[in-house]
């Protein structure tokens, strides 16, 4: 494309140096015979490039060529043509048996086309940045004004980003018959087709020419070419290179691999590596790894690495190792924040929820999605931090609370405070449950084991006892580690050699210093809300879903300042680059008014794709203002209630709305359980879940894995 530049006298030296048989044998397109005043000259410049016809003696010497070599000493170039430049003739020459000179710079390697809808499910349940471009594809048109330097790269960005497809994207100049062009172009079938919706939509687009004017012409032209903005059809070109896979261990993000492989050195051969002015990249991207689009993580940090789709490294044309550095979660999202101007930091309930995602996991959560657990939870935390002093407040002020907005948001904003100045008591201010009382949140011995199995094993709940001295009638909980006699008194300090009776062990249980902290920062409905997410868009078979990842409380900060103007309770980051935040709150009652404002506001300070809130209430206690969408820009807005979060199984099937308000819970991924329903099948699954896990100990059980 460009007539000077070492990008020529590089594709010079590469053609010398492949082997015989590689070099094509074809003739070269290109548009050096062509007429540069006639109008399509833009269209056939864009979709063949051009070769430069001369060298300079120094580029020739630095690459070790002889003087005086061309182009056309080492490939055919094809000779002038005689036929009239024009749709006809410039859609034959891609299906002939002609190569293209833009083709030609990426002879010996593999070019990626950029991806397409492969959905069949309609309309996508979230936002995406290229939808438009998705479900186009290849099949553009950019209709320029002759000489226009913009609609020139804009043709050869299309091109690149679908592999130099044999038809569209194509272009045609708006001083000639559009009409005629686009008509013949859609009888020759160059369009690209796949699926049940490929092929049947053409966009129009062009930076030179109005979109009014563009209008007129795809209804000239018939219901099958639409105007469009050419922003919406734009996608990344991944270039061409050649495409292998290695195995690599990483450690805590680090590994070494060679800069060239066995394979990639023969691909290449020894004459071309070694020759001068060859530059190299080695991209890794770990399997369903793929990054989401960055312009920061573009930047390169002190000059290396840069990432796109992977980490990208200048490697050397010698065999020796280079050292890889992949990014974290962590710093995607900071790079994620700093795209749109801002930094970012974990919130406390954020770093509380991050734990005991660590510690649990999204798949060994199913034990706390059903509202009895939480209540279970309460119970066990009762007497700690807000929580005990928020149900208190209620009782005293039910009456005001209920009757006005005004009395609901004035005790809101109570809680919060108590919230955020609550102590944390002493080990004597903590409740312990014994397991019959337990048991009364799930109805049955089966399902009560199967859950202190599950919260024991995770660290949520501690197993002890109480025990009683008989000289100060001092009692104490000790925990199981502590139980063996004798137990010293924590009162008057005398042994106590005879702690139990002689029949049994009265065991009881507390909550663990991490329930306690998740439960008094209110962090439970992150974790579940971001766990609904990932959850129902969990890639089953392999793929890449739409959602990169997210982290369960954020707090965003203006670049270089320490001033926080925004809090997400869970960040979602999707994989066009794009954000998304939530509002989470464990009572219905606490989304106010100004709540729902400060989340438009930090949607649109973030440009966010979409926003939600969350609650671990039932929808019948919602107010209006969750049935509300805070955007005045109508950006995309959903409300999560019990019934959401508690699904065991979210699913998006076909023809239903996942997201949709729900006055029952999910059954199979359609609403049709009531509250008690759920519960009993919930405790049926714990039994089931216990029962799989006892199986899977037995020495027979093969693994799913073998």
């Amino acid at each position: 494309m460009w007539r000077d530049g070492d990008g020529f006298s590089n594709l010079l030296s590469v053609l010398v140096r492949l082997p015989e048989q590689r070099v094509p044998s074809l003739e070269i397109l290109d548009v050096n015979a062509l007429d540069p005043d006639n109008p399509w000259y833009l269209a056939y410049l864009g979709i063949w490039g051009l070769l430069q016809q001369e060298f300079e003696v120094k580029d020739l010497e630095f690459l070790g060529l002889r003087d005086g070599l061309t182009f056309s000493d080492v490939v055919k170039l094809a000779a002038s043509t005689d036929q009239t430049l024009g749709p006809e003739h410039l859609l034959e020459s891609l299906r002939g048996q002609q190569l293209t000179a833009r083709q030609l710079s990426c002879v010996g390697l593999s070019v990626a086309p950029a991806p397409i809808d492969q959905s069949l499910a309609g309309d996508r349940l979230l936002p995406f940045r290229r939808e438009q471009a998705l479900k186009v594809g290849p099949n553009v048109v950019v209709v320029y004004e002759p000489g226009s330097v913009e609609d020139l790269c804009l043709l050869w960005q299309l091109r690149a980003a679908h592999a130099f497809f044999p038809g569209f994207p194509l272009a045609v100049p708006v001083t000639t018959d559009v009409a005629h062009a686009l008509s013949h172009w859609r009888r020759e079938f160059a369009m690209k087709a796949w699926q049940l919706h490929g092929g049947g939509t053409c966009f129009l687009v062009s930076a030179s020419v109005s979109r009014e004017k563009l209008q007129a012409l795809a209804e000239k032209a018939g219901g099958l070419y639409y105007a469009a903005d050419y922003r919406e059809v734009l996608q990344p070109s991944w270039g061409c290179g050649y495409w292998t896979q290695e195995t690599a261990n990483f450690t805590s993000g680090h590994t070494r691999v060679p800069s060239l492989s066995p394979s990639e050195h023969q691909w290449f051969g020894t004459g071309l590596l070694t020759s001068h002015g060859v530059n190299l990249d080695l991209t890794i991207i770990p399997e369903q790894w793929d990054l989401p689009p960055s312009r920061t993580m573009r930047q390169a940090l002190l000059a290396d690495p840069r990432y796109h789709r992977g980490v990208v490294r200048k490697v050397s044309r010698r065999r020796e190792f280079v050292e890889i550095s992949y990014i974290t979660g962590l710093d995607v999202m900071h790079a994620a924040a700093q795209d749109q101007n801002a930094d970012c930091a974990p919130s406390e309930p954020g770093v509380i929820a991050e734990s005991v995602l660590k510690d649990i996991g999204f798949p060994q959560l199913y034990p706390l999605l059903s509202p009895n657990v939480q209540e279970l939870l309460v119970a066990l935390c009762e007497r700690r931090g807000s929580g005990y002093w928020k149900r208190k407040l209620r009782t005293l002020l039910k009456d005001d609370s209920e009757q006005s907005p005004e009395g609901r948001d004035r005790l809101t904003r109570i809680e919060e405070m108590l919230r955020q100045d609550a102590g944390v008591p002493d080990e004597f201010d903590q409740v312990e449950l014994t397991f019959g009382r337990i048991k009364k949140y799930f109805g049955g011995d089966g399902a009560t084991k199967a859950w202190l199995d599950w919260a024991d094993t995770h660290g949520l709940i501690l197993r002890g006892a109480g025990v009683s001295c008989p000289r100060c009638k001092g009692r104490a909980w000790h925990p199981l580690a502590e139980l063996s006699p004798p137990i010293t008194c924590r009162g008057c300090g005398n042994p106590i050699k005879r702690p139990f009776g002689y029949d049994h062990l009265p065991f009881a249980y507390r909550a663990s210093e991490l329930l306690l902290r998740l439960m008094s920062t209110d962090a439970l409905v992150h974790v579940l809300a971001q766990r609904f997410f990932a959850e129902l868009f969990r890639q089953h078979f392999g793929g890449i879903g739409p959602i990169f990842g997210g982290y369960p409380g954020v707090n965003f900060m203006e670049r270089g300042s320490s001033r926080i103007f925004g809090e997400a309770d869970v960040l979602l980051l999707l994989a066009d680059g794009s954000i998304a935040v939530g509002e989470c709150k464990t009572r219905a009652a606490g989304l106010v008014a100004e709540e729902l404002e400060k989340l438009a506001g930090l949607a649109a300070r973030l440009d966010a794709s979409f926003t939600f809130v969350a609650t671990l209430d039932s929808s019948e206690a919602c107010g209006d203002n969750w049935r509300r969408n805070p955007h005045a820009d109508g950006r995309l807005h959903f409300a999560l209630t019990a019934e959401h979060l508690y699904d065991l199984h979210p699913r998006a099937l076909i023809g239903t709305d996942p997201f949709a308000w729900r006055t029952q819970y999910a059954k199979f991924g359609k609403p049709s359980l009531s509250v008690e329903e759920h519960k009993e099948a919930f405790a049926k699954h714990l039994v089931a879940m216990r029962e799989r896990s006892e199986v899977a100990t037995l020495p027979w059980w093969r693994g799913n894995d073998e």
